[in-house]
């Protein structure tokens, strides 16, 4: 994968045009786990306040990043659903419980920044 492949990943993401599916579960989700442990892991290597707050600031980031896509993409979905699929209200229900995941996940690490900030 080259690095414009990349970049026209993660804006593809940040602008909604992905699959929800896809913005949810693997960009919101599973690259919530890696980052965190990964993060967790490099932590446990280099005791240093810096990568702390580096961390910190990497965690922030990628939150707003995934946020705007996931909800971008909820937007879209909800005003055309996909009309091969045979149950549009139980689509929507997922999208407002994706949204209002995706919102609590955000209000957590803004808390987070708040006890950091105390």
């Amino acid at each position: 994968m080259t690095v414009r492949a990349v970049g026209a990943y993660l804006i593809a993401h940040w602008r909604g045009a992905l699959s929800l599916r896809r913005s949810f579960l693997l960009n919101g989700l599973l690259a919530y786990v890696v980052l965190v442990f990964g993060l967790l892991a490099l932590q446990q290597v280099f005791t240093t306040i810096y990568l702390f707050y580096a961390s910190f600031v990497i965690i922030i980031a990628w939150q707003i990043w995934a946020t705007v896509g996931i909800l971008r993409s909820a937007l879209r979905v909800w005003r055309a659903p996909d009309p091969a699929y045979p149950h549009p209200s139980a689509l929507r229900f997922f999208i407002v419980l994706a949204v209002l995941i995706t919102i609590a996940a955000a209000i957590g690490t803004l808390s987070d920044l708040d006890v950091l900030l105390d």
